[in-house]
């Protein structure tokens, strides 16, 4: 039984609901409890640290009445035990820096946007809507294969630099499933672009900036490089896309795809939530039993770095290859050094 409730930081209210209803990782939760005063402040002094008690005293709700709630929030994915997540000392546990750093990125991601969908960028918009030429998509499939042929190599960094036996273990077993990706994609990609263009392609510079960060963090810090698995690993508590936004639906309906390419790049997207790798970057920090001031402030900068980055890629993926084609990626040049 919860006796400390911690309301995930991701999980937001929704005031302008007759009920209580929260939107987390797009999905709405609603709950046949009227959105009273003090039910909403009973929510909101859900911290981890505090008895319920307590949080019915301060809150004016009754006791039965905020155990109901409890109950109700308890079966599904917003509560969690905080005698489990925080500490009660007021310290910053590896855990409740997760949780907390979650509900910014979602709030960085959905920024301006519906926090009932899943958030959406421009080119999810124009491909999904079939209105982005083709090479868009050939352009998004050739970044993503470079993205994901770099994992390897940033997964080996925050290997050999995990301080501890425990990270050291996940990134290994992590790695073992996530480095032959990159040849699967790139192989599937081979029946669309040719190899020694896909071989010898040049990454976008929002590419490269999102790679080098990746490898830099992974070697400076394992839970800066979890923060951006934050934003890259899928979780099965994700809303599935619209289909209006749904690039991988529009491939098969707008463009005329290899079948091999679609299937290939789709199950690789849906991947990490069918393995529930969501969870990998929480089992790394609870690896870690308290976070300094000092080190979660870069973590936060990092959570909104990862977000500008990639919003940054997709933008420059939709700008870029509505002007140029894929083949502009490789030169002659770049092919005969390949070659050698």
């Amino acid at each position: 039984m919860v006796t400390k409730p911690y309301l995930k930081p991701a999980a937001v209210i929704d005031r302008e609901s007759e009920n209580l209803r929260f939107t987390y990782r797009g999905r709405a939760y609603t709950f046949p409890v009227s959105l009273t005063k003090p039910v909403e402040l009973a929510t909101m002094a859900m911290d981890g640290r505090t008895p319920l008690p307590e949080i019915a005293l301060n809150s004016l709700l009754g006791t039965d009445e905020l155990q109901e709630l409890v109950t109700e929030l308890s079966a599904t994915p917003l509560l969690l035990d905080g005698e489990q997540e925080v500490l009660a000392d007021g310290g910053l546990s590896g855990r409740e820096a997760y949780w907390r750093l979650e509900g910014q990125m979602w709030d960085w991601r959905g920024l301006g946007q519906r926090t009932d969908i899943r958030p959406v960028t421009p080119l999810d918009v124009e491909v999904g809507a079939g209105r982005a030429p083709i090479d868009v998509v050939k352009g998004f499939c050739l970044e993503i294969c470079h993205q994901v042929s770099n994992a390897p190599r940033e997964i080996s960094l925050a290997i050999a630099n995990a301080p501890t036996k425990a990270a050291r273990d996940l990134y290994m077993e992590f790695y073992e499933e996530e480095h032959p990706h990159g040849d699967m994609l790139r192989e599937a990609l081979a029946h669309w672009l040719p190899e020694t263009g896909i071989d010898a392609a040049v990454p976008l510079p929002q590419t490269l900036g999102l790679l080098n960060t990746y490898n830099w963090w992974a070697q400076s810090d394992p839970l800066l490089y979890a923060v951006a698995l934050m934003r890259d690993e899928g979780s099965g508590l994700d809303a599935t896309p619209a289909p209006e936004t749904d690039v991988y639906e529009a491939m098969r309906t707008h463009y005329d795809v290899p079948k091999e390419v679609t299937e290939r790049f789709h199950w690789h997207a849906t991947l990490d939530a069918d393995l529930d790798h969501g969870s990998f970057p929480l089992d790394v920090f609870s690896t870690v039993p308290v976070i300094e001031p000092l080190r979660y402030a870069a973590l936060t900068k990092a959570a909104r770095g990862i977000v500008e980055l990639y919003d940054a890629l997709m933008n420059g993926v939709l700008e870029y290859y509505s002007a140029n084609s894929a083949e502009s990626r490789w030169s002659q040049v770049t092919t005969q050094a390949m070659a050698r």
